[in-house]
This record gives C-alpha cells, structure tokens and sequence, in this order.
C-alpha cells in the first residue's frame, strides 16, 4: 500500500511539474497547446486563437478568433423578421445585466442552427461550428472586449485583424431578447437589445467567433480568490495579467457615501482622455492617477481620490480597470456575497480624466439603458467610490479563513459538504507557495420560495396600482420589495405582498428578498407597461393565409374583413385576453390585392391593411 501510495505522489508531482500557466493574451494553436506570445515566433506552431479566459480551476478556457467572421450581417434575414421566432430553447434576456450572465455561447449557438439554416439565422452560420467555433453568448462577449488591450496586442504578433477602427461598430451575440430582438455588444461596452436585423442600416455589426478548449493549466492566481491586502482588508481577484506579472482586487464594498471628483481644473499630470473607445477602454493607470489627483487637489476631504486607502495600495480604478471589473461581474458576483461584500450596482467614478471640469464615470445599473458604458460627468458631481488594489505577484495569496452559511449544501474548490463543520485545504502555487484555508461553514435546511405572482404585460390603458405576492416563507425575518425603474413600490416589512404603482409608461425588474435563518433569497419578476394595444397582421404580404394578432384587448371583440371596394366580406367575434389572442385567417377564393381587416372592443377600433398576392408561372409575384 504504501509504493503504491508513493507512486501516486511521484505521478501526481511528474503531472504537475508538466503543467503551465495559462492566461491571457496567450496563443492557441492548431494542435491545441498554448504559447506564450513572447515564445510564438520560434514556436513553429500555427495559431488559431488568442486566450481571454481560463476557468478557476485551470482546466477550460475560451479563445476568440484571429480574424472576423462576418462583417454587416444580420442575426435574423430581413425577409424572415416579420415573421418573428423566439427560439423556444434560449432563454430571453430582458436586462443588460440578465445577458451579460450568459455565457453559454456553444448551446446558444447550437440551438439557433438546430433551428432553422443560414437562410433564416445568418450570424450563427457564418461561424467554422463543425470545428468548434460558436457566436459568443452576451457575458462571453463583454468580457472579450474588456481584454482589447491584450487581445491586440497578441493579434499584432500572429498577424491577426485587431479591435480598431475600422471594424464593426457592434458585435452580434448568441443571446436572445425576445421574438423580434437578439443582444449585441458595442465597442463602447454596451450591452444591449437591438432588432434581429440591422434595419437602421447606420451600424456596422459583425461577428467574431470563439471556441473553447482544454488545458492543464496551474495559475497562481484566479479569479474569485479572496486576497487580505496589507492592512487587512480583503478584496477578490477580479483580473490577472498577461504572464500574472500582476493581479487586481475589488474592494467588498463601495465607500459609505458619495464624493465629487474633484475641482474644475485641468490635473497637469493627467492625459486627458477623450471619447476614443480603445483609449477609453485601455486605461489602466490608475494607481499612478490616483496619485497624481491626491497631489495635485490637495487634503480636500471631499474628493474621492481623498477616500481611499491609498497608503496600502486602494486607488480609484481608471476606465481600462473598471471596464474589466463590469465583465467580471458574472465570475466574481458569489465570491462577493459569500463574503459580505455588495454586487457593484452605482455610477462610479473614475481616476480617469476627460477635460479640466469633466471625468469618465461608469453606470452599473442606476441607468438601464447606460449600464457598463462610460460618459464623462461633471467633476463636482457626488458619485459613488469602489476601490481596487494592485499588487506585483511576486507576494504569495494569503487567505486565512472565511465564513459561509449556506442553504442544503456548499461546494467549495470541487469538494461538497453538506454538515456544518471547520473545513482546511491546501492550495500550493506554481512558485511552490502553501497556503491553508479554513473553511467555517454553516449548512442551514433551505427554505421554499415561490415566483413572483402579478400582472407581467400592462397596457399603457391599464396604469395604475397593481399588487404582487409571493406564498409566506415559514420563519422568513422579513420581505423587502423594490423595482429598477420610477415606479412606486409599496409594501410592510413582514408582509410577503406588495403594490406597484405604474404610472409610467415603462418596464421595470420587480425584486423581492426574503431574508431568512438561511440568508438573502431573491425573486424577480419583468413587468413591461410599453405596450400599445392593437392589432398585428403576419406574415404579410401573403399568399392569403395569414394570423391575426389581437394584444391589450379584453372582452368581446368584433372582427371585420373589407375588401379594396370597402365591402364587407366577413365579420365575427372572439373573446380576446389582455396577454393576446392569435387568430389564424384565410383569404382562400379571393381576388389578390389589398384588404383591411377592422378590430372593434367597446370603445376601440384598430384596423390594419392585409396584402394578398398571387405569383405568375414565370415566378414573378404580383399584387
């Protein structure tokens, strides 16, 4: 027992003394191995990808593709939109902050091509999918693109297209909105819902795939770790460098109030950074700028770079450092909470400069439409601070201990438990530093929370107040309730119900927390009041066989079919629902040309024109 014990270590030991670190901006390669780009030109290898992401534990990874796949190309063909498809097996993502947690681009891809070919879907074809390369999905996308610095300047050394002008201005993802819209990402960060086709035709959207692969990678450091910086207080690996000549930490929580930047006046030391998306998105100084803001303002207790606990290293992230902390939010975003710390969710200042009376700031979340995308605010605006902390490598991890309590069951670094109890690992480095981490952990019996119930679609007719509720949680300490958006939310501590107010036209993420013996657990629930009730024809034009779409109508409907003489063909009633009807309708027998189909609900009348057509032998199509 005991060789063979000894030959398990000395196998195990071989096995890692074979492993590398891989990490970003490295190449891979058409035989699958990765090189640093340093050793690429004597490599002899060929590549076929630049790294931008390696799992926690060292063994997957995601590459993007040297080249563009597709430039001006649509996700949905323009004679296909009308129709509409929401592809049943992709979840919709109806918030900035809901995609950029996809990151599941192979099954989103394989589901859009299972679904219909690259007449329908021309994105996802234009993809190398037989040899793995797949649209990425939204979060997949974001955070590529929070690595242009390091992508091109990897690029540069295998010849690759960069991420410069010219190039597309947007980047179609693989993740769906709805029926009629997918999700892109702009250079500028944005995340965002657009139609499925480019029906502005004043963007240029393209695609450029990525693809996983395997390694058998040892980093020294990951993201999600927990670091105590040098006066104790901890921070998460957000970012590792190129080579982890460096790593970055996000400070748990934002200071305890709002600070202005600074006085209007031009910082001598500070480049001032203007609206360039790659500068803007490169920016990675800002340790060097939060010292130059301290030196150059003066002891003003009122300026953030004042706040920080910059003698241990904290410092205002510049727009580079701040633009790869909203992409690492999927990653990152449980390491915080397990730990006390807050999710990101403000408009942030940054050490970054714009002109002498404006700064670059970052929305994560105040403004939906802005969320992940900088704008240069006033100086003397109060904004919020979230310190980061930089600190060269060559200083080992050091993390100590850490407390959980966690509902069922708590998996932490691939080993499960399910009793509470004091837990130890030991985690050793590729420059052979140890580090034991005591694990204290809690398991409390999770309790069963139910969806949010209420009125999802209100029509712009229906504002008013509207009342939510979830089934009472045994033993729940209490409920808060709160919407992303202007409405109204009202509701008693220790009531599992609430009210909305709409009284805007507008949609909002309606939240409820219930906070139990087991923590914090959340709901939510999309209310949309955007809607205009009407009617809705589709396909149209066609060939006399078509469906007729009632939404916003309630009640007895009347339903009416006129001819291009204005003579009443047709005529009669359903019983239409608020979320919508669909009614399918044929014009068998009749005459090609134009017909108008009449909606009468009480008060209301909608009426939409229907083309028929007819198509000659020679295959033309005439109306």
């Amino acid at each position: 027992m005991k060789k063979h014990l000894c030959l398990l270590i000395a196998s195990l030991i071989s096995t890692m003394a074979l492993a590398q670190s891989v990490s970003i901006g490295d190449i891979l390669c058409t035989d699958g191995t990765t090189v640093k780009p340093a050793a690429f030109p004597s490599s002899g290898k060929t590549a076929e990808g630049i790294v931008f992401y390696v799992d926690q534990n060292g063994q997957e990874g995601w590459a993007v593709n040297l080249n563009c796949d597709a430039i001006n190309i649509n996700w949905v063909s323009p004679e296909h939109y009308e129709e509409g498809y929401d592809i049943p097996i992709l979840p919709n993502h109806e918030t900035s902050r809901s995609a950029l947690f996809d990151l599941d681009g192979y099954s989103n891809t394989a589901a859009i091509r299972m679904t219909n070919g690259p007449e329908w879907y021309p994105a996802a074809w234009s993809v190398d999918f037989d040899n793995g390369w797949y649209l990425p999905a939204a979060g997949q996308m974001r955070l590529l693109l929070s690595h242009v610095k390091e992508m091109n300047e990897s690029l540069a050394i295998v010849n690759g297209t960069p991420f410069e002008i010219p190039y597309p201005d947007m980047h179609w993802t693989s993740t769906e909105m709805s029926s009629h819209h997918a999700i892109f990402v702009s250079k500028r960060g944005t995340v965002s819902a657009y139609m499925k086709y480019n029906y502005l035709g004043v963007y240029n959207i393209g695609v450029r795939s990525v693809k996983d692969f395997t390694c058998n990678s040892s980093p020294t450091y990951k993201i999600g770790d927990v670091v105590t910086a040098p006066g104790g207080q901890k921070g998460i690996v957000y970012y590792v460098a190129p080579n982890e000549e460096y790593y970055w930490l996000v400070a748990l929580h934002d200071l305890s109030m709002q600070y202005s930047w600074g006085s209007d006046i031009d910082l001598p030391d500070l480049e001032n950074i203007d609206e360039d998306w790659y500068r803007v998105h490169s920016e990675q100084n800002g340790c060097e700028a939060t010292k130059a803001m301290r030196e150059a303002q003066g002891a003003g207790s009122s300026y953030a770079a004042n706040q920080v606990d910059f003698d241990n290293g904290w410092h205002l992230p510049s727009t580079g450092e701040f633009t790869k902390l909203y992409a690492s939010l999927p990653y990152i975003s449980q390491a915080l909470t397990q730990n006390g710390g807050t999710i990101p969710n403000q408009l942030y200042w940054t050490s970054t400069e714009f002109s002498d009376d404006e700064a670059w700031g970052i929305d994560f979340g105040i403004d939906p439409s802005m969320e992940g995308i900088f704008r240069h605010y006033p100086k003397q605006d109060l904004y919020n601070v979230r310190p980061v902390w930089c600190q060269p490598c060559s200083i080992p991890i050091i993390q100590n201990e850490f407390s959980v309590q966690a509902c069922d069951s708590y998996t932490w670094n691939d080993s499960t438990y399910i009793q509470s109890g004091d837990y130890q690992q030991t985690f050793t480095s590729v420059q052979e530093y140890d580090s034991i981490v005591t694990l204290h952990l809690t398991i409390i019996p999770g309790p069963y929370v139910s969806e949010i119930q209420g009125e999802q679609n209100i029509y712009v007719e229906s504002g008013g107040l509207f009342t939510y509720s979830i089934d009472p949680v045994p033993e729940a300490y209490g409920y808060d309730w709160f919407i992303d958006n202007g409405w109204t939310v009202n509701n008693s501590p220790n009531s599992p119900q609430c009210t909305v107010n709409v009284n805007t036209k507008s949609r909002g993420t309606l939240t409820v927390r219930v906070y139990c013996e087991c923590g914090v657990i959340e709901r939510t629930l999309l209310i949309r009041h955007d809607f205009e009730p009407g009617i809705k024809i589709f396909p149209n034009p066609n060939n006399g066989k078509f469906n007729i779409q009632l939404y916003g109508i309630e009640g007895k409907t009347v339903i009416e079919v006129f001819d291009y003489l204005g003579q009443l063909i047709d005529r009669f009633e359903v019983q239409s629902v608020l979320n919508g009807l669909t009614i399918p309708y044929s014009l068998s027998g009749k005459a090609a040309g134009v017909y108008v189909i009449s909606i009468t609900n009480g008060y209301d009348h909608y009426k939409e024109k229907v083309v028929k057509y007819y198509a000659a032998p020679n295959g033309m199509i005439h109306y």
